[in-house]
């Protein structure tokens, strides 16, 4: 197993960056986005590597699945906190099948690699769902809560921070 670069490589990605992901190139992109972006991508391409076994087409091929899907979970025209989550939740999706794939694989093992590949596959498990969790929790954080009024007969839907609607 190769050890992962100690920094993001700065090379160009070989699958184009996801419509909700932000280029670094573009001016406008700050150095924190420039800084999200590089950190995004080098985790996509050292997850994609691993798995693939460096086999290029296979790598491409995996890194767009795995940006297609962090889109997806992103949404159209997402916060960047629920991009950040969407990215993070389509990594541990990744990571929670590669773990499945390794233990179907896996013969003649002791009863502790069992039991280690289980705790395994179990951690990963927890990592999608409590990510999948905060997505959805800052979803609903994000909608106004609505009040309805009855005053004098008229009803009035009224914001939490008191606006009308």
């Amino acid at each position: 197993m190769d050890t992962p670069p100690a920094r993001p490589p700065e090379t160009t990605p070989a699958v184009a960056p996801a419509p909700s992901t932000p280029d670094p190139s573009k001016p406008a992109a700050g150095p924190i986005a420039r800084f999200r972006w590089q950190m995004e991508r080098w985790a996509v391409e050292v997850i994609a590597e691993e798995a693939a076994g460096g086999e290029a087409s296979t790598v491409e091929s995996i890194e767009a699945d795995i940006r297609a899907f962090a889109a997806e979970l992103a949404g159209p025209d997402p916060t960047p906190i629920e991009r950040t989550l969407a990215e993070t939740a389509a990594l541990a999706w990744f990571g929670l099948r590669f773990v499945e794939a390794h233990n179907f694989a896996a013969k003649g093992r002791t009863l502790n690699q069992a039991d280690y590949d289980i705790r395994r596959l179990d951690a990963a498990h927890r990592r999608y769902l409590a990510t999948l969790r905060t997505l959805a929790q800052v979803r609903k954080l994000a909608l106004p809560a609505v009040v309805q009024v009855n005053v004098g007969g008229h009803v009035n839907a009224v914001a939490t921070n008191g606006n009308a609607i």
